[in-house]
């Protein structure tokens, strides 16, 4: 038997708390077919991991824990080290054997049943990058002694981490077997990587190690298909001597404006030997801002991985953070990460978010409900609120689920607090679930640069939305004014077939939902507004001669200006306002503005005019110079024969 190799690498498996997690120490690559005895002869070829629950066993003393197997360990419930096996604790238990390896073409486990049908043994090999492969053998099929033996095929231009597992019931683990990538093939190793750019028109880098053997080009190239805008490569060195070449490629990505995470395929060759390496390439240069939603959302953290700590020394502040730019963390495309902020003095981490504050904000009512905990230990008097209500659920033991908290339109706060001393404390967010309620119809309005509108629906009610007021127009005693008659401030309610004049705040866009109950809807019998429910021309008067504004602005100054030429008809959008003046009445009248700003009302005309002169039927309809009849030009009723 050949001589077995010091193991390729160490490991470091099991941390603090039910996490585990697997560092290689050294790198050893695998030249010959490489037997490891799992015997107390030699365990320093294989770890161990765990999840978290009873003692650490075979930890060596130091921070090297579970770097190499105690032979002499042979009381642990986590495995039993025979004479000539390590025995897997089965049934879920979650207790793993492990080892680090590279350039390894097939690995195979030598096991024997403990007893019992349907046990079972998986070997798992995951890549530096990648996915996971994996192979399980169960009693029935190869687990019949020392000569049974299950074997999994790897790509030997990776690196894995190799986990040896009883999913059901003790298996017997006697040897781990390592075959080497033939000597005389020809191989392109490198490994995968994921590139990200964090700062607009700065190139992020990553570097990544390149060997070939046995190639037979002179010189090796590096291409990306499909090529990607602002992705580069460079090969330290391209040359081959002697089929051989030791190099390195760093990738650089340049990106001004976010790229969702996206794959292309890196392509190394020598004109006859290719290796084909996964590229995932993102980029988070410009800040998103948070969205609101409007539908059902759910935020499920299972949806979440990575880990961020922040809020203490030497880390990132506490300060409020848009889930969608922390680097740090990855997400499904359920998960909206743009509609959730956080802030807080601990981690937010895959499964949960352990913080102080979680927000949204909607455009509609509705309800919520969290899923939550305490922070990991039995504390109790810790409950979770929404927008300052507190919840009757306590954060004790297992996750729980809250009452669904009613909310109205605009920010959603959810926090925990602490239900014998106030104020907030930490819990663990694992899911929160919004429910819009039944609203009915919501009208969206985006106010101009002057935070000016009109507002109509013949049909619907619509409640006031907070920072909007509205307002009826009606002329003075004496027709030399067009004011505003009644004021409805936010919270209040416009009536069906009541048209307004409306302001709130510039370029901002309101959602103004449906008022399901509007029997207190304000009414206004002197307003001298007219509304139109759908695009297009408005109608002119048949009987008088009359002049047409609507709401606009001329050298800054916002008011009611002509629509048209000389007053006349003009096309306006649906759910708007517009003013008609009978003639003796608009050659005296000036408008008044919300802030009391009064201008003159006759002979200004809107920077929006349509062509001077142009001819509309009764109807309000455009028609050429051929049409006989009555029509009205210029504001004017004329009869062409």
């Amino acid at each position: 038997m050949k001589k077995i190799f010091t193991l390729l690498a160490l490991l470091v498996a099991v941390v603090t708390g039910a996490q585990a997690a697997v560092t290689p120490l050294t790198t050893k690559k695998i030249t010959e077919t490489t037997l490891i005895y799992t015997s107390k002869a030699n365990l320093e070829g294989l770890g161990y991991a765990q999840d978290g629950k009873g003692t650490q066993t075979y930890s060596p003393a130091g921070s090297d824990r579970g770097a190499g197997m105690d032979p002499t360990d042979e009381t642990s419930s986590d495995f039993e080290i025979g004479t000539n096996a390590v025995c897997l604790k089965g049934a879920g238990s979650n207790k793993e054997v492990l080892m680090y390896v590279t350039n390894v073409a097939q690995v195979d486990a030598y096991v024997k049943n403990n007893g019992g049908d349907g046990r079972a043994l998986t070997i798992t090999a995951t890549p530096a990058s990648g996915s996971p492969v994996s192979v399980t053998a169960t009693s029935d099929q190869s687990l019949k002694g020392y000569s049974g033996r299950i074997s999994l095929e790897l790509d030997a231009s990776q690196s894995y981490t190799i986990s040896f597992t009883s999913p059901a019931g003790d298996i017997f683990l006697y040897a781990v077997r390592l075959v080497a990538q033939a000597a005389d093939a020809p191989v392109i190793n490198a490994s995968s990587v994921n590139i990200m750019a964090t700062e607009s028109g700065v190139p992020a880098k990553e570097v990544i190690d390149v060997s070939g053997a046995n190639l037979a080009g002179s010189t090796l190239t590096a291409t990306f298909s499909p090529a990607v805008d602002g992705l580069t490569v460079n090969l330290a060195s391209s040359d081959i001597t002697d089929g051989e070449i030791e190099t390195t490629a760093t990738i650089y990505y340049t990106a001004t404006e976010n790229v969702e995470e996206s794959t292309t395929t890196l392509i190394l060759s020598d004109g006859t030997t290719t290796r084909e390496v996964t590229i995932t390439y993102s980029a988070l240069v410009v800040l998103y801002e948070q969205e609101s939603i409007s539908d059902a959302t759910t935020w499920d953290f299972a949806d979440v991985t990575g880990t961020v700590q922040y809020g203490k020394e030497g880390q990132e502040p506490k300060e409020e953070r848009l889930y969608a730019n922390v680097t740090e963390l990855t997400y499904k495309s359920t998960f909206n990460a743009k509609a959730l902020t956080f802030e807080g003095e601990y981690a937010a981490r895959g499964g949960y978010a352990q913080n102080g504050t979680l927000r949204f904000n909607t455009t509609v009512p509705g309800t919520v409900e969290v899923t939550f905990s305490n922070t990991g230990g039995d504390n109790s008097d810790r409950f979770c609120q929404v927008n300052g209500v507190k919840g009757e659920i306590e954060a004790v033991g297992t996750t729980k689920n809250t009452e669904e908290f009613e909310v109205a339109a605009g920010d959603v706060v959810i926090t925990g607090v602490a239900g014998t001393e106030g104020g907030t404390t930490a819990l663990r967010f694992y899911k929160i679930v919004f429910t819009p309620s039944e609203v009915g119809v919501t009208a969206e309005v985006t106010f101009n640069k002057y935070g000016l509108g009109t507002f109509y629906y013949s049909d619907n009610a619509f409640v006031i939305p907070e920072g909007v007021i509205a307002a009826t127009y009606a002329l003075n005693a004496d027709n030399t004014k067009v004011q505003p008659n009644m004021t409805i401030e936010a919270g209040g309610m416009i009536a069906a077939g009541v048209p307004v004049v409306i302001k709130g705040e510039p370029n901002t866009t309101y959602y103004f939902n449906e008022a399901l109950d509007a029997a207190n809807a304000i009414q206004d019998p002197n307003n001298i507004l007219i509304g139109q429910e759908n695009a297009g021309f408005i109608e002119a008067n048949p009987t008088a001669e009359f002049y047409y504004y609507t709401l606009g602005a001329k050298s800054g100054v916002c008011g009611f200006y002509w629509g048209a030429a000389d007053g006349g008809v003009f096309e306006l959008g649906a759910h708007k306002a517009y003013l008609a003046l009978a003639a003796d009445v608009a050659s005296n009248a000036s408008f008044v503005m919300f802030d009391g700003t009064v201008t003159a009302i006759n002979a200004i005309q809107n920077n929006e005019a349509v062509a001077k002169g142009a001819i509309y039927n009764l109807n309000g309809q455009k028609v050429n110079t051929q049409y006989k009849g009555v029509v009205i030009q210029n504001g004017k009723k004329l009869i062409r024969k």
